[in-house]
């Protein structure tokens, strides 16, 4: 079957339209659409679920995202906010809670003046300012 003779001028596709155009199975095209908001299928005259050329562009470009770039769901997903203009998705980052504080002076952490608390606070102060660093560099890389 020539699809682009049969399929040429056509405004709405059915679901066995696209998976002979896409190459995939009709639960893939189905699944993605639960995942991928931009999928947006309609309802066509006899009731069918119906895509339009823009989806079909959309559904190959997330499968050569997902099979040829091997990236996953998640970031795909982010790819398209990003394409979109939008910030990255945070739902799909862990959920870490960021404290923004200045970090204490040692004068601030040292109630008593022992050597070994003192040793101990400073170095802990420091992996704590070390963290909060690696968590807003992982923060900037999900922005870009």
């Amino acid at each position: 079957m020539d699809i682009t003779k049969d399929m040429t001028g056509k405004k709405q596709f059915s679901v066995e339209d696209v998976c002979e155009i896409t190459g995939l199975r009709p639960y893939v095209i189905r699944f993605w659409e639960t995942e991928f908001e931009n999928i947006r299928s309609g309802t066509g005259a006899d009731g069918q679920k119906s895509y339009t050329q823009g989806d079909i562009d959309l559904i190959n470009e997330i499968k050569k995202l997902l099979r040829d770039d091997n990236l996953t769901i998640e970031k795909v997903k982010q790819h398209f906010h990003r394409k979109n203009g939008n910030e990255a998705d945070v739902s799909v980052l862990p959920k870490v809670q960021i404290v923004t504080q200045k970090a204490p002076q040692i004068s601030e952490v040292v109630s008593k003046p022992v050597v070994n608390r003192l040793s101990t606070d400073v170095q802990m102060v420091h992996k704590l300012n070390m963290a909060k660093e690696k968590l807003l560099e992982v923060i900037s890389l999900t922005r870009e």
